[in-house]
């Protein structure tokens, strides 16, 4: 039997082969001795294959998935559906080169899905002002730290906000020490929530916190009374990111 397959590596890429013992094969890999490719990228993960009768004919179709767009090996990998959501969270990166944007309807439905995240007793302070004329586009970009302004240039932007004094306060006054960090904090999970609304429908996203706040604030005419905190760019990967890696758990967490 011939198999042709897919890995994923450690750094999130994906690795495409053919072999005729499957499970040999990815324990090659594993052990560093396997392709280049996947030497310094280890471990890896099997995460698709498919079984061939005829080793040409296998051969043939690793050639194919092998000039496949990341979006479509992933669509491969998952049966034609949409990914998984552990699959989703490993998908996301911050990606610094677009090749195009979402049109206008999907970014209405990556903003309707990320408008269920959680809030503060359901206040839902978060605002989202969206740059889709090239001129709003362009002055936006004109916001923006010199250092990002070309990585956007072909994506979409979003800038988040949120009302001040109302997440975190009763009548005006703040419910504990935190105040408008509460605010903030409902803003990003709500931020989170379009990341992974914004890759599953098979968008990349990249957080800029370094603009120019008080320009965005002229640009939307985004009222006093709320804070402007970052810029989102959302558009179709033009490059692979490499996966950055976590730190292990026990440096963040503790159980007692």
């Amino acid at each position: 039997m011939n198999y042709v397959y897919i890995l994923r590596c450690s750094d999130g890429t994906l690795y495409c082969g053919w072999t005729s013992d499957l499970e040999k094969r990815v324990s090659v890999h594993n052990a560093g001795t396997g392709a280049k490719y996947t030497r310094s990228r280890r471990p890896v993960e099997l995460l698709y294959y498919e079984e061939y009768e005829d080793r040409h004919e296998a051969l043939s179709r690793e050639w194919h998935i092998k000039r496949m767009r990341r979006e479509e090996k992933l669509k491969l990998i998952n049966g034609g559906k949409k990914m998984e959501f552990k699959e989703l969270i490993k998908e996301r990166r911050s990606v610094r080169a677009y090749a195009s944007a979402p049109t206008h309807e999907e970014l209405v439905q990556i903003l309707t899905e990320a408008q269920q995240a959680p809030s503060w007793k359901n206040s839902q302070t978060t605002r989202w002002y969206v740059a889709e004329s090239p001129e709003k586009h362009e002055e936006l970009r004109q916001a923006l730290h010199p250092a990002n302004q070309n990585k956007v240039a072909n994506a979409a932007m979003i800038v988040s906000t949120y009302v001040r004094n109302v997440a975190g306060f009763t009548r005006e006054e703040p419910d504990n020490e935190v105040g408008n960090g509460w605010g903030a904090y409902d803003l990003g999970l709500h931020d989170a929530y379009l990341l992974l609304a914004a890759r599953d429908a098979g968008y990349d996203t990249l957080i800029m916190g370094l603009r120019d706040g008080r320009k965005i604030r002229e640009i939307f005419g985004i009222p006093e009374n709320e804070e402007v905190l970052s810029v989102i760019a959302v558009g179709k990967r033009a490059e692979e990111p490499a996966f950055r890696p976590r730190k292990e758990l026990a440096e963040i967490a503790r159980f007692y």
